[in-house]
């Protein structure tokens, strides 16, 4: 059922190539289009909600909305927008211990004795700011939620969080030897303008580092992939392919990319389902799974995927030459 009237919705040109054509994928439930590209391939919302809609969307209780299943009613789709974990410390702690992993391979990506000046772009909450400066690295981050920046001061007073998008930030001249932006581009209005804006914000040699739902994994459940059923303030649907050409444009060299996580639906016997969920958190069990399945997939949940990649979440690492133009690399089979 949708949730958008014609009035707020607009077609849109493809980011990559500029096709004005645009085939039909899937209909998620909130009533949305998912669309591909047929000259490059890269997948997004057409129409999509207006850019002033959208803003809407990261108002104070984005970060306090359930992110739930919208295969059911209305209120579930409505349901499907924000975040109500970072409002959970466990949840923090789990999603803390995800970062960690992460901001480790980050800083593996930079040489020995270099500089380690770090930028977070759509920090949220802060955890993997906070992280970063456990480790000694003079670290920033950003994001457009005021909401979001003042829960991360509260929660780390004295590190350096800032209200800003990239463009805005890149046009104070600041540099950073690693930009990470995690489940960021897949939110933004331009994919190819948010990579032109982190590669501004990097220094020569240095490297960015983002992740995003991996669209080849939709193309291979279909309807059966959970990028189509929450989230839906995600616009755009990319793959590796489609972001290896972007950071192309964007005159940056691949470095690596891999996947991991399975992202496959739940089968949708919701009664069973309820009363299975209910009889666990009866009896007190229920966080103690969420836990677990949370901390089992930040570990090892994808890894069997990753050498076909086709996990879950794409994660991609981008240098920015230090002399002329970046020459696309591709991955080593």
């Amino acid at each position: 059922m949708s949730q958008w009237t014609a009035g707020e919705l607009e077609a849109v040109a493809c980011d990559l190539c500029g096709e004005r054509k645009s085939r039909p994928v899937m209909r998620r439930p909130d009533g949305l289009m998912v669309c591909e590209c047929p000259r490059c391939g890269l997948a997004f919302l057409n129409p999509r909600p207006r850019a002033e809609r959208i803003a809407r969307l990261y108002e104070d209780d984005y970060f306090s909305k359930s992110r739930a299943d919208a295969r059911g009613s209305e209120t579930a789709v409505a349901g499907a927008i924000g975040y109500a974990s970072y409002h959970d410390p466990a949840e923090a702690a789990l999603r803390a211990t995800v970062m960690r992993q992460r901001l480790g391979w980050v800083l593996s990506l930079l040489p020995e004795g270099s500089p380690r000046r770090l930028l977070e772009v759509g920090c949220a909450t802060g955890e993997l700011v906070a992280e970063a400066h456990r480790l000694g690295v003079s670290v920033t981050g950003i994001d457009i939620s005021t909401a979001a920046i003042r829960l991360a001061q509260q929660r780390y007073p004295g590190l350096d969080f800032r209200v800003s998008d990239a463009a805005g930030l890149a046009a104070t001249g600041a540099r950073f030897d690693a930009v990470i932006a995690f489940e960021v581009i897949e939110h933004v209005l331009s994919p190819r303008e948010f990579l032109a804006a982190c590669c501004q914000l990097l220094a020569p040699g240095g490297v960015l580092v983002y992740s995003t739902p991996n669209y080849r994994r939709g193309r291979i459940l279909k309807e059966g992939w959970i990028g189509y059923h929450m989230s839906f303030e995600h616009l755009y649907f990319l793959s590796d392919e489609t972001l290896a050409r972007l950071g192309e444009a964007a005159g940056l060299e691949m470095v690596e990319w891999k996947t991991t996580g399975t992202g496959t639906l739940p089968p949708p016997h919701a009664g069973l389902r309820g009363w299975c969920k209910q009889a666990l958190r009866s009896a007190g069990l229920l966080p103690l799974i969420r836990r677990w399945k949370t901390y089992w997939r930040a570990r090892s949940g994808g890894e069997a995927y990753d050498q076909f990649g086709s996990g879950h979440t794409l994660l991609m690492a981008f240098r920015k030459p230090v002399h002329g133009p970046a020459a696309l690399a591709s991955r080593a089979a």
